[in-house]
């Protein structure tokens, strides 16, 4: 797209806002969306030396960004996640079911996984279905 991206994967608005993809747009629009946005996918702050908007996807993207800031969590640290949760569609469910989950490019499931790469069902401690009404799904 011709924007520049810094390490952390923000980009600062006023170039997003004049690229020609998102020139019919305002800093509101903006705004408005990073605000409303059920799944908080993206991040608004102000860069930390000269004070620019930038934005950055939390989610659902595929870029590979490098230099971040991971830290090891230990299993018994008050801050670890005890649960991990994975959406996906429901056509997708009896093959999860039986074979698991695959790790994709970029990691999403931060786990290796077996041999193969793969996030077992035997890992799953259960399995819900959301839409159209909510319920439990069979693991077996």
């Amino acid at each position: 797209m011709g924007l520049q991206m810094n390490s952390d994967g923000f980009v600062f608005v006023d170039e997003l806002l004049t690229h020609k993809q998102f020139h019919s747009f305002s800093l509101e629009d903006v705004e408005r969306v990073v605000a409303t946005n059920d799944k908080q996918r993206f991040k608004l702050c102000h860069h930390p030396e000269d004070g620019r908007l930038q934005i950055r996807a939390n989610q659902g993207h595929s870029v590979q960004v490098t230099d971040l800031e991971l830290r090891a969590v230990a299993l018994d640290d008050p801050d670890y996640p005890r649960e991990a949760v994975h959406g996906s569609y429901m056509k997708h469910w009896p093959s999860l079911r039986s074979h698991g989950r695959v790790i994709s490019e970029n990691g999403v499931l931060l786990t290796p996984g077996d041999a193969a790469g793969m996030l077992l069902p035997c890992y799953f401690s259960r399995a819900q279905r959301l839409k159209p009404s909510p319920c439990e799904l069979e693991l077996h």
